[in-house]
């Protein structure tokens, strides 16, 4: 797809230099550096084409933009403006409510959050973001059975997912499943794969045969944590395999749609306890390497980034000069779990004393574990390998941004998915400075003895 940006801005570019006023060409511009995330550089387009079109449909697109470019620069009190201006143009229109009850979700204004959701779902009964918003909201809040019903509308037709492989077998709506065999499939990201598999084992204490497709980074860990009677790969390969199976299979269930049979109040979770195995032999490994590496520190892995633009990867990054003090803790050693570090960012750490492993932090994920498993304690904005390090139940430190997602619920300091997890919660929109200093006391109350 950024190929196709890349071309699209190309053609855009000779647009400009025949015309370079040409009111579409640079309205066009900033809604393909939108689609490139490249919103610092899309907002002084819109803003200027505001003020050169005043014509109904081209006003109301600028605000549009505007407003998506504001909301993924954390300017969400702004992007709430160009959304309501957009609603004054054009009331009939779902998007400009949609954009709107995003902005006040970000800024915890639940109610006017859902009030503007709905309202787009009453114009367009189809919007899927709303209904997924929606379902995000309700969650969050504990109403787990409106949240859960809402969340299938995540395999809407305008979605693209193995479901429209027409599996040959019926869909598991908690039939009793004794002696059954359940075909397990992910439809969502690595770090729901791993939150969502901690219900495996009531399918199998059920009496189920359980068999399992899922990204295949995660094959290892899967079949030596639970009693799988076997594993696909989620590639186009293990995609065929299943889709041409005839008799094998009883049933087959999303991942994800587990909790809506499991989870219907915060009892139903459990102790959180893990649930995910280490490769021993790896762990006693790197336990061993480090100790030598680094004799009598307090090991601590960290991560300063995570998501993507779609789950608000702006509202969890956390600029790395602000994990200074901790770095300079004599009797802390910090390690870069961080995977999509850059060499220049790796460098400047390296020169703050910070430890980067010589292992494939992004899809060796057997070794990440085991790695995090030698570990005393791992700190990180909310990734993917916050959950990772949950389900192996190492203390993990998650902090997360204010308005976080939905599986971290509201004001909490724990989880109920992860018994080892503690919340570090972000008061502000645009600053960690708080919540880091917060963190940093905490580390004293551990290491200070």
């Amino acid at each position: 797809m950024r190929d196709a940006h890349t071309k699209a801005m190309e053609l855009i570019e000779i647009g400009e230099k025949y015309n370079p006023d040409n009111l579409v060409v640079q309205s066009v511009k900033g809604v393909v550096l939108n689609r490139m995330e490249r919103f610092e550089d899309s907002i002084p387009i819109f803003e200027s084409l505001l003020e050169k079109d005043t014509s109904g449909d081209r006003h109301f697109h600028a605000l549009l933009g505007l407003g998506e470019s504001y909301f993924k620069t954390n300017r969400y009190h702004d992007s709430i403006a160009s959304s309501t201006l957009a609603i004054q143009l054009q009331p009939a229109r779902d998007e400009p409510y949609f954009h709107l009850g995003l902005s006040y979700i970000a800024i915890e204004n639940l109610v006017d959050g859902v009030t503007n959701l709905a309202k787009a779902i009453e114009i367009n009964p189809d919007h899927l973001g709303a209904h997924i918003n929606l379902a995000h909201v309700m969650l969050k809040v504990g109403m787990f059975d409106e949240g859960w019903q809402h969340h299938e509308w995540r395999f809407h037709e305008s979605m693209k997912n193995i479901a429209r492989f027409n599996l040959p077998f019926p869909q598991w709506h908690n039939e009793p499943i004794a002696g059954k065999h359940i075909f397990l499939w992910v439809d969502q990201g690595l770090g729901d794969q791993v939150m969502y598999c901690s219900l495996i084992p009531r399918l199998v204490d059920a009496g189920a045969r359980v068999t399992v497709m899922a990204e295949r980074r995660l094959a290892d860990i899967f079949k030596r944590s639970f009693e799988i009677e076997n594993f696909f790969s989620f590639d186009k390969a293990g995609i065929e395999e299943i889709a041409n199976s005839t008799g094998q299979y009883d049933y087959h269930s999303p991942m994800g749609s587990l909790p809506a049979f499991y989870l219907r109040s915060f009892d139903d979770f459990g102790s959180g306890k893990a649930f995910l195995k280490p490769n021993k032999t790896l762990v006693e490994q790197y336990t061993k390497e480090l100790k030598e590496r680094f004799p009598n520190k307090k090991l601590i892995g960290f991560g300063w980034r995570g998501g993507i633009s779609a789950t608000r990867d702006h509202a969890r990054f956390i600029d790395l000069p602000l994990w200074s003090p901790l770095f300079s803790r004599p009797e802390c050693q910090f390690i870069n779990f961080q995977y999509d570090a850059t060499p220049e960012e790796i460098a400047a750490l390296d020169a703050q004393g910070v430890y980067t492993p010589a292992i494939d932090l992004r899809s060796d994920i057997d070794t990440v574990v085991a790695f995090l498993a030698a570990l005393d304690l791992y700190i990180t904005s909310d990734n993917t390998n916050a959950h990772l390090a949950g389900a192996i139940g190492i203390p993990i430190w998650n902090l997360i941004p204010r308005a976080a997602e939905w599986r971290w619920f509201l004001e909490r300091d724990d989880s109920p998915w992860y018994q080892s997890m503690r919340l570090f919660r972000n008061s502000e929109l645009d600053s960690w400075d708080g919540c880091m200093q917060k963190v940093n006391l905490a580390l004293s109350d551990i290491t200070d003895v």
